[in-house]
C-alpha cells in the first residue's frame, strides 16, 4: 500500500519537507513506540511489536524517517474496528514506507472495500471517508491532498496547497485541548519540571510537537503555541474534537 502525509509539527513551507531532527539527534527508536503509549492492536497480524535495523536511520535527504506512524485498514463503515494495523514510518518527503525504510506498506490482508486511516503519537489522525471500493480502484493514497475525502469537519490544516495532520495531540487521545480536564498544554510543562517554564527536556517526547528533540514550553519553537494554533488561535477554550475515531477493543 502506498501512502503519503505531512504532519504539521515537524513540517517546513519553505522546503515542502519535515525536518528529521529526531533522526539527526539519534532520538528515534528502533522498536515502534505504539505498544508503549497504549494503543490496542487487538492481536492482529503483523501488527505491532516492530522492529528496524539501524541502517534505516542512516538514509539523508528527502527518503529520510521523520519518524512512526501507524496505518489502519477499517472496513467501508467508518468507525469500525481495523481489520489490518501496520505500523510503519514516514519520510521527509511523506512518504510512508515499510520498516525497510524504503518500500510500499505491506497489508496482511485486503479488501475489495475499506478506508484508509492515519495515526501519528502526537498529531490527530485522520480515516478516509470515501465510497466504498474507491481506495481499492487507486494505486496510492495522498493525505496532502485537499480533494481527498475525510471523515469529519476540517479534519487537516493547510499550509498553501498542502495538507497537513494537525499538531498537538500530546495525550495521544484523539483530541486537542488547550485548557481544562485532559488538556495537551500541562503534560509540556509537567515533563519540563513544572514549575520553570523556560526549563526544557530533550529526548524522544510526545510532547516534542515540533519534533524537533527539544520540548519547551516558552521561547522561540516552544511546543506549547502550535496547540493553541490547531484549535483556531484565538480562544483557547475551544476544543478539536476527535476525527480518527479510534476504536476500543
Amino acid at each position: 500500500m502506498s501512502a503519503k502525509a505531512m504532519l504539521e509539527g515537524p513540517y517546513d513551507p519553505v522546503t515542502g519537507l519535515m525536518n528529521d531532527d529526531l533522526r539527526v539527534a539519534g532520538l528515534l527508536p528502533l522498536t515502534e513506540p505504539y505498544t508503549a503509549l497504549g494503543y490496542d492492536f487487538n492481536d492482529l497480524p503483523m501488527a505491532g511489536g516492530d522492529v528496524i535495523d539501524p541502517s534505516v536511520l542512516t538514509v539523508s535527504g528527502p527518503d529520510a524517517i521523520v519518524d512512526w506512524v501507524i496505518l489502519e485498514l477499517r472496513e467501508s463503515s467508518v468507525g469500525t474496528e481495523p481489520r489490518a494495523i501496520r505500523c510503519a514510518l514516514i519520510q521527509r518527503d511523506g512518504d510512508i514506507v515499510d520498516l525497510d525504510g524504503i518500500s510500499p506498506v505491506r497489508m496482511p490482508q485486503t479488501f475489495t472495500n475499506y478506508r484508509l486511516g492515519i495515526a501519528h503519537r502526537n498529531h490527530m489522525g485522520v480515516v478516509g471517508d470515501l465510497p466504498n471500493g474507491s481506495y481499492f480502484e487507486v494505486t496510492a493514497v495522498d493525505f496532502t491532498d485537499p480533494g481527498l475525502v475525510l471523515f469529519g469537519a476540517d479534519p487537516r490544516s493547510a499550509s498553501g496547497s498542502v495538507m497537513l495532520l494537525r499538531a498537538g495531540d500530546t495525550s495521544f487521545n484523539d483530541e486537542v485541548i488547550y485548557v481544562g480536564p485532559n488538556n495537551d498544554r500541562d503534560p509540556i510543562l509537567s515533563l519540563i519540571g513544572g514549575t520553570v517554564p523556560t526549563a526544557i527536556a530533550t529526548g524522544y517526547h510526545r510532547e516534542d510537537i515540533n519534533m524537533d528533540g527539544v520540548v519547551k514550553y516558552v521561547g522561540s519553537a516552544n511546543d506549547r503555541d502550535p496547540i493553541l494554533f490547531s484549535i483556531g488561535g484565538t480562544v483557547p477554550t475551544m476544543v478539536r474534537p476527535h476525527v480518527f475515531r479510534r476504536p476500543t477493543f
